[in-house]
C-alpha cells in the first residue's frame, strides 16, 4: 500500500509540475507576442490575432475534447505539447530573424490554440483516473493553487525579461518550458480508462446536443449564459487586447504589461483564498455576485482616465477581486444545480458562450477604436460590461436562487426544469 502511495504522489507531482511549467509558458507567450504586435503591427493586427486565436478556441475545445476519452492521455499530452514546441519555436525563430508577419504569427497562435485543447482537459482527466473520490478535492486545490501561482509568477517573469533582454528572449523562455514539460510529460503514467471506439464520435455529438438544449430550455441558465458573454465581449478586450494598447499609449516599457497582468493575477489570488467567502458570508451570494461584476465593469472604465502605471496597476489588482468573487459567486450553486449527469456538458455550453464572447471582443474593439480614441474605447467597453452585468439582478428567480444553501440547490434544475433532461431525438 506504501509503495502505491508513493508512485501515486509521484505521479501527482509530475501532473502538477507539467501543468505549471506549461502553464507558464502560455502565460509569457500571452504576454510577449501581444506586446510585439502592439509595438510593430497596432491595432489591426492585434484585433485580429485575438479574434482569430479566440475562434479557434471556441471551436477546438468542444470539438478535440473527446480524443482525450478516446486515446492513451499520456499520449494526447505528449502530442499536445509537440505542438506547442513547433508552434512556439516558430514564433520564437521569426522574433530572433526580425521577422514580422500578422498571419504567421496567428498560424502559429492557432497551432498552441489546438495544443492548449488537447492538453488541458487531459491534464484534468488523468487526475480523476488516479485518485480517488477522497483525495480528489485536496487533488484539485492544488491545481488551483498552482493556477495562481502561475499567474502571479508568469507576468513577472514575462516582464522582467522583455524589460532587461528582448522579446525574442522571452519567446525563446517560452520555448524552454514547453521543452522541459514535454520531456517530463513522457513520464507519465499509462491511463487507467479510455473509452471504447464504438461509443463514437456520433455519440458524443449527440450528448452535446442534449447539453446545449438543456441549457437553453432553462430561463435561468439561457439568460445567465447570455448575461456573461454579452458581459464578457466587452471586459475580455479591456483586460486582454486593449491592456498593450494602453501602456504603449502612455510610453511605458513592456514590462508594465506585465506588471497590470501580475496585478490581476494577485487579485484574483487573494480573492480565491478567503476574501471572496468572507465577503459572501457577510453581504449574501446574490449581492456579491451583482456588485462584483458591476464592480469589475467600473473598475475597468476607470482606467480610461487612469495615466499612472502605479494606478493601473492597483486597478487590475481591484479588477481581479471583483472576477474572482464574481465568478466564486455563481459557480458553486450553478455547478450543484446541475444534474450530475449533465454537469460536464452544460460547462461546456457555459464555456462556448464565452469563448464566442472571446472571438468577437477584439473585433468589436478594433472597429471601435477606427472610431474613438483608446481611452474613449475603454471607458465605453468598462461601463457597458458593468450594465450588461447587471442585468443579472432582472432575471427572474435569480435571487431566489441565489438564496438556497447549498443542500438545497442540488440538481435543483433537475427538480425544477425536469423536462429539460428528458429530449429524445430521432
Amino acid at each position: 500500500m506504501d509503495s502505491q502511495n508513493y508512485i501515486f504522489t509521484k505521479a501527482i507531482k509530475k501532473i502538477l509540475a507539467i501543468e505549471f511549467i506549461s502553464n507558464l509558458a502560455i502565460l509569457i507567450a500571452h504576454i510577449a507576442i501581444p506586446w510585439w504586435i502592439v509595438t510593430v503591427g497596432g491595432v489591426k493586427d492585434i484585433a485580429i490575432y485575438g479574434a482569430a486565436l479566440g475562434f479557434t478556441s471556441f471551436c477546438a475545445l468542444p470539438l478535440l475534447s473527446p480524443i482525450g476519452d478516446r486515446c492513451e492521455k499520456r499520449l494526447v499530452i505528449l502530442l499536445g505539447l509537440g505542438l506547442f514546441l513547433f508552434g512556439g519555436g516558430a514564433v520564437a525563430l521569426f522574433a530572433s530573424h526580425g521577422i514580422y508577419h500578422i498571419w504567421g504569427l496567428i498560424a502559429a497562435g492557432v497551432i498552441t490554440e489546438l495544443a492548449h485543447a488537447l492538453i488541458q482537459p487531459a491534464t484534468s482527466n488523468i487526475v480523476t483516473e488516479l485518485a480517488d473520490a477522497e483525495q480528489l478535492p485536496a487533488i484539485v486545490a492544488k491545481q488551483k493553487g498552482v493556477q495562481s501561482l502561475v499567474r502571479l509568477s508568469g507576468p513577472l517573469l514575462s516582464g522582467g525579461v522583455l524589460a532587461f533582454l528582448s522579446i525574442s528572449a522571452a519567446l525563446w523562455l517560452h520555448v524552454f518550458f514547453a521543452l522541459l514539460a514535454l520531456g517530463l510529460s513522457f513520464f507519465l503514467p499509462k491511463s487507467l480508462n479510455i473509452k471504447p471506439a464504438g461509443s463514437g464520435f456520433a455519440q458524443w455529438f449527440l450528448e452535446l446536443r442534449q447539453g446545449a438544449l438543456a441549457s437553453w430550455s432553462i430561463p435561468l441558465e439561457r439568460n445567465w449564459n447570455i448575461v456573461n458573454a454579452v458581459s464578457w465581449l466587452f471586459a475580455g478586450p479591456a483586460i486582454g487586447m486593449l491592456v498593450p494598447l494602453k501602456i504603449q499609449s502612455l510610453h511605458l516599457g513592456g514590462w508594465w504589461f506585465g506588471y497590470t497582468e501580475a496585478g490581476l493575477g494577485v487579485g484574483i489570488l487573494i480573492g480565491s483564498f478567503g476574501l471572496s467567502n468572507w465577503l459572501i458570508s457577510r453581504l449574501g451570494r446574490y449581492h456579491v455576485r451583482v456588485a462584483a461584476g458591476i464592480a469589475q465593469g467600473l473598475m475597468l472604465a476607470l482606467l480610461a482616465m487612469c495615466e499612472n502605471p502605479l494606478l493601473i496597476v492597483l486597478l487590475f489588482f481591484l479588477t481581479g477581486i471583483s472576477n474572482s468573487a464574481l465568478v466564486l459567486g455563481g459557480v458553486t450553486h450553478r455547478m450543484l444545480a446541475r444534474p450530475p449527469e449533465f454537469r460536464s456538458r452544460m460547462m461546456s455550453v457555459s464555456m462556448a458562450s464565452s469563448r464566442l464572447a472571446s472571438s468577437g471582443g477584439p473585433l468589436l474593439a478594433g472597429a471601435c477604436l477606427m472610431y474613438l480614441p483608446l481611452n474613449n474605447v475603454y471607458f465605453l467597453f468598462g461601463l457597458l460590461s458593468a450594465i450588461v452585468a447587471s442585468a443579472l439582478a432582472l432575471t427572474p428567480g435569480f435571487k431566489g436562487f441565489m438564496s438556497l444553501s447549498h443542500a438545497e440547490v442540488s440538481n435543483w434544475y433537475g427538480r425544477e426544469y425536469p423536462q429539460a433532461f428528458h429530449i429524445q431525438f430521432k
